[in-house]
């Protein structure tokens, strides 16, 4: 079941240099290690329960992992942590029972404290199975997961599952602590009651603050994503829109949001990304900016089609090339991600079906790792489609690569067209590196 976004209109003669230099950054992303890529492998055999809509954040700088509660294929919410290293191996378990329950649909961020340790925080979820609670408050650990405390009740912070909350990094010369965000979400299991807000804490998880007051520009949603694009710059993308009787049907959405301010004001960067509408998916922010999109579902009449491909995005969202088609790990939903040292990549669990077409919740974990350079060949491929976009009086509506497999299948004549397009290795440094990571049940940042 390939899942896979429009195709725009073929390209003329005009824009052949920038699919040849797109598909240069594909290559690079795809292939092997050594090509100076992501190579996904799988880690050691998981001694945990398999589970989907758990969270998965970083920890020890981006050199290990916590996977956070989630729900088992028996509809039974879980409370437990576990760690391993960021490759996925040697697990083991942190506790059985955390302070704040059972949880699922939650949100978990990694923070930076302005004494000079690390936080995860956690915002939200269902404390049940089908028809749980819905949870508010905020809790915090301070020791990689072992123990957790409530730092802000349901007053300060109001019920809410299907949110995604991200690390907005302090300047190095800046001092103090990390900034976390989080973002729209539902504030009741009848999966109606969207939500259109952004709330902040820069201290902690402590205070909260409503960012955008004004009219929002993008509609309430759940299983949404945002992602860390360098700066106080955020982006919000796809989800799902609930039916109304003012909206009509429910949505799938691909629209991608763009916030210079940390979340205050939000404009359109792509009405109609390349990427099919979904939610269940996970993003990743590594280098600084440089946002990855992967797995998820979508609705396909009266079923849903599972996701395993790769999008990139190194403009905030608003220029997108798929990277793979099949990642390597299964299609799935509701899994966890997480990004990790050294741009390094972490998934953990998720929903899939068997060969009977049943769900059931998955135990696995993957890692991959992404080059820096790649990164760049990404971001000059996606300059490029914004140039000619630009030079033919539009935009580049997401388009870095028009045909992903009929490009690919005449790779060997575009590398060589592209190797002189393509930055080297000792092309200038991208910025401070940061990994800020989502999942529909997680959103975690790293920034090292």
């Amino acid at each position: 079941r390939p899942c896979r976004g429009r195709v725009p209109a073929r390209p003329d003669a005009m824009h052949l240099r920038s699919i040849a230099v797109a598909v240069a950054a594909a290559v690079a992303l795809v292939a092997p290690a050594a090509a100076d890529g992501v190579s996904w492998k799988q880690g050691d055999a998981v001694p945990w329960v398999g589970r989907q809509q758990a969270a998965l954040a970083p920890v020890d700088a981006g050199r290990a992992v916590v996977l956070v509660g989630g729900l088992d294929s028996n509809g039974m919410c879980l409370g437990d942590v576990w760690r391993a290293h960021a490759n996925g191996t040697e697990w083991t378990q942190v506790t059985e029972a955390a302070e704040f329950g059972h949880r699922r649909e939650h949100a978990v961020t990694r923070i930076g404290l302005a004494t000079g340790g690390e936080r995860l925080l956690m915002t939200g979820g269902i404390s049940g199975g089908t028809y749980g609670t819905v949870e508010g408050g905020a809790w915090a650990s301070d020791d990689g997961g072992a123990t957790w405390l409530q730092v802000a009740d349901d007053s300060a912070l109001g019920p809410r599952w299907g949110h995604s909350m991200v690390t907005i990094p302090v300047p190095p010369t800046a001092g103090g602590g990390d900034t976390a965000v989080f973002c729209g979400g539902a504030r009741t299991t009848s999966r109606t009651a969207t939500m259109s807000d952004c709330w902040a804490s820069a201290d902690g998880g402590v205070t909260w603050t409503k960012q955008n007051t004004g009219f929002p520009m993008w509609e309430g949603r759940r299983g949404q994503q945002i992602a860390w694009a360098g700066g106080t710059t955020l982006v919000l993308m796809g989800g799902y829109r609930p039916a109304s009787s003012i909206r009509g049907k429910s949505t799938y959405l691909h629209d991608v949001f763009s916030s210079p301010d940390g979340g205050k004001t939000w404009g359109t960067v792509n009405y109609a990304a390349p990427w099919a509408g979904r939610t269940g998916f996970g993003a990743a922010t590594l280098f600084g900016g440089t946002v990855l999109l992967m797995g998820g579902y979508r609705h396909s009449g009266s079923r849903y089609s599972l996701c395993s491909d790769v999008w990139a995005s190194a403009d905030a969202g608003a220029t997108w090339t798929q990277m793979s088609g099949y990642s390597g790990w299964s299609y799935r939903r509701d899994f966890g991600l997480a990004a990790t040292a050294d741009g390094g990549l972490a998934v953990a669990g998720g929903e899939s079906e068997n060969s009977w077409g049943q769900d059931v919740a998955i135990a696995d974990a993957w890692s991959a790792r992404v080059a820096p350079s790649a990164a760049r060949a990404l971001a000059q491929a996606q300059a490029v489609t914004r140039a000619a976009a630009t030079r033919r009086g539009g935009r580049a509506h997401g388009y870095g690569l028009w045909d992903a497999s009929a490009a690919l299948a005449r790779i060997d004549t575009v590398r060589q067209v592209a190797a002189s397009e393509s930055p080297t290795d000792d092309a200038p440094a991208p910025r401070r590196a940061m990994a800020a990571v989502h999942t529909p049940a997680v959103n975690s940042s790293l920034h090292a």
